[in-house]
């Protein structure tokens, strides 16, 4: 488990929210948004383009590309062992 600040996760948030709509891999339903106040199954596909996003957005501060550089590199080498990455929310 990751935990990330809310004023932290502003800046992921972009990358995740452009892969909506998707299709929960556990039960089939879609979803259409990303929801702050649940379980947000995605799988490691889409992994691969929001790394690739993120990886490529320009960003003025070092210390916030310091944190886009260690979040990225958390998820890729959590789904070297998954077929993906729940983002839970909690508002």
């Amino acid at each position: 488990m990751l935990f990330i600040y809310n004023e932290d996760f502003d800046y992921i948030r972009p990358a995740l929210d452009r892969t909506f709509p998707l299709i929960d891999p556990r039960t089939g339903e879609e979803m259409k948004a990303l929801d702050s106040c649940w379980e947000n199954p995605i799988t490691k596909d889409v992994w691969v383009g929001i790394l690739s996003e993120l990886d490529q957005q320009v960003v003025a501060e070092p210390e916030l590309r310091n944190f886009l550089n260690q979040f990225t590199a958390w998820v890729k080498n959590h789904l070297q062992l998954a077929d993906g990455i729940e983002v839970t929310g909690n508002l």
